[in-house]
């Protein structure tokens, strides 16, 4: 065993005893894994299992999701105002003061969940033949529960029932599970560290360290016979 393997295995101790616990995942015993690759070991019950830190600030994929979702959401009430208006500088003036609103303040929400977050974001992953799991460690479970459980009392004072219906789906769900059988949608990001697994209307996201993101690929795509590849 190389020097690198070895250090992986002191660092998969180190840090695997909580998750063990909360999620029954051995990482106790060198003896009862085995590294298929630098950072993914193999129990002897055949599933594969890692960690990952996402540092939220360099990938900020949401906060760029949200901005996207923004931007259409005002282009198409820009068309609707001017339609109704038919006054080109006020429907532009109304909805410039309302993005510009909105854009602060969903800034300012990022940078109060990134900083909850404690700045990064650790997943463990489980996979085996037959499905991969996408799991919150608890500390962090935790702090996405108490971010939903705000999303839920804020809807409810602003008669919000989308956002109330957000942060209901956010505080139900600490773990995501895709069954490679009902995956109809593989997006491979590999400079993000990413694969995206979908099964309308859920998203997995799946991420590896590039190291390690051949094999997840490869093993992903054998497995998921009725996903299309993008």
């Amino acid at each position: 065993m190389n020097n690198n393997i070895m250090n992986n295995n002191v660092n998969i101790q180190n840090q695997g005893q909580e998750v063990g616990k909360n999620y029954d995942i051995n990482y106790d015993k060198a003896n009862d894994v085995n590294y298929v690759t630098p950072n993914i070991v193999k129990g002897n019950d055949g599933v594969y299992r890692w960690m990952y830190e996402l540092p939220i600030l360099k990938n900020p994929t949401m906060l760029i999701t949200l901005i996207k979702l923004t931007i259409g959401i005002f282009v198409v009430l820009f068309i609707f105002m001017l339609i109704t208006s038919r006054n080109l500088v006020y429907s532009l003036k109304m909805n410039g003061i309302g993005f510009v609103c909105v854009m602060v303040l969903i800034v300012i929400g990022y940078l109060i969940y990134v900083a909850i977050m404690g700045g990064k974001y650790i997943a463990c992953f489980q996979m085996d033949e037959n499905e991969i799991t996408h799991t919150h460690l608890p500390k962090q479970a935790n702090r996405i529960k108490a971010i939903a459980n705000v999303a839920m009392i804020v809807g409810f004072l602003d008669d919000d029932m989308t956002l109330m219906n957000s942060g209901y789906m956010a505080d139900a769900k600490s773990e995501t599970t895709s069954k490679f059988i009902n995956v109809k949608s593989i997006k491979i990001k590999r400079g993000k560290d990413m694969i995206t697994l979908t099964n309308f209307p859920s998203k997995n996201p799946i991420y590896v360290k590039s190291e390690d993101f051949d094999f997840v690929e490869n093993f992903i795509r054998s497995h998921c016979v009725n996903a299309k590849v993008k």
